[in-house]
């Protein structure tokens, strides 16, 4: 079954914590995976709460299928001593991962996913001059 690059984007767009890894096609047996329901997040904007996170992603890794996350790159000031007052009081998102349950991902054969005939129109503050940008494939 072919999908569209399209109708994946706004299926991740249309659905929180959704996400798609493509993978590009070399020798045709690449896999590209669509995360589509989060079942359970951590989410941290607290540089106090940074330990107790990663305590939590490594219970949660135990029992769930699949995850994906991020960590900024200032979450590494926390375990610095000399660095570690440049984050105490900042407000970010230091760390952020989404886990799955094997149902909930769909592993997707690479050269099933057309890029032709598509339009996608992404539209917000900042992406141009006029707030779209809009590919054709």
């Amino acid at each position: 079954m072919i999908l569209g690059i399209v109708e994946i984007l706004n299926f991740v767009e249309q659905n929180r914590g959704s996400a798609f890894f493509y993978t590009p096609l070399k020798n045709g047996n690449e896999k590209s995976y669509l995360f589509k329901k989060v079942s359970n997040s951590v989410i941290c904007t607290d540089a106090k709460s940074i330990d107790d996170s990663l305590l939590e992603i490594e219970e949660l890794s135990k029992e769930y299928d699949f995850a994906y996350g991020s960590i900024a790159y200032e979450t590494g000031y926390y375990f610095e001593d000399k660095l570690k007052p440049l984050i105490t009081k900042r407000k970010q998102k230091f760390i952020s991962f989404h886990f799955f349950k094997k149902n909930d991902v769909e592993e997707i054969s690479t050269i099933d996913i057309s890029f032709k005939g598509s339009t996608l129109i992404v539209v917000g503050k900042g992406l141009s001059s006029h707030g779209k940008i809009v590919w054709h494939f």
